[in-house]
């Protein structure tokens, strides 16, 4: 295997006209090492570990970082994603990751734990169609009554999905990431109390099935169905 290691820095250079917090960080941190094996399993595994304080807290790309944010303001996660394909008729990913975030700017949502869990395997029955598959799980708990809403309950959501897919013939690197593909698919996801509490599909705590527009009414489980073309280059 192979360990790498990458730090980025955000620099905060918001309008000096504008009023600032005075616990603005000017230059935020971004740390991430990761752990590659390749060759496993006809494809790969990473393991990674990452921090970041200050603008850098919420780990995204370019012009969405967290704007005027304290050195109070962090975020560490750990992220295990796999790739597997064994044979040239069996492939699939499995991923994992567990957050921890604190004093997000915001009044809701700024410190949460959170984990997540998902495995999507698929079945080549010839060169142009598969089978796939998708499960997963996702938990939010709100540190404290101000971050969850006054919620601090733990959230959950559960989703399955079966795809049909047509896909062009896959080349050597085998067919997981082959490109572009047509998926018709059907998914069954259910949610709890908590999660519909915090609006997961447009519900509230109090739903009402008259008023809600939600599109499930108050239900905590639903059934979606579409299609959808996926490509790049």
């Amino acid at each position: 295997g192979t360990l790498e290691a990458g730090v980025s820095l955000v620099i905060d250079s918001t309008n000096a006209n504008v009023p600032q917090s005075t616990n603005k960080e000017s230059v935020s941190p971004w740390l991430t090492v990761q752990w590659v094996q390749t060759d496993l399993l006809g494809g790969f595994n990473k393991l990674a570990f990452q921090w970041a304080q200050g603008s850098a807290a919420n780990m995204h790309s370019q012009g969405s970082q967290l704007l005027d944010a304290s050195s109070d303001t962090r975020q560490w996660r750990i992220i295990e994603h796999m790739v597997y394909q064994p044979t040239s008729e069996i492939s699939g990913a499995l991923v994992f990751i567990y957050q921890d975030t604190k004093n997000f700017p915001g009044s809701t949502g700024n410190s949460m734990k959170r984990w997540a869990v998902g495995i999507r395997p698929a079945l080549q029955l010839n060169d142009y169609f598969k089978i796939e598959l998708e499960g997963g799980y996702t938990s939010v708990t709100p540190k404290d009554a101000a971050s969850g809403g006054g919620n601090t309950d733990t959230r959950g959501l559960f989703k399955a999905t079966v795809a049909p897919t047509l896909m062009v013939a896959p080349g050597p690197g085998g067919s997981y990431f082959t490109r572009p593909v047509l998926r018709l698919f059907g998914t069954l996801a259910a949610w709890n109390d908590a999660a519909q509490g915090a609006g997961v599909v447009g519900q509230t705590a109090s739903c009402n099935a008259v008023t809600t527009t939600s599109a499930f009414g108050c239900d905590k489980a639903g059934f979606t169905f579409g299609a959808q073309v996926e490509a790049w280059y």
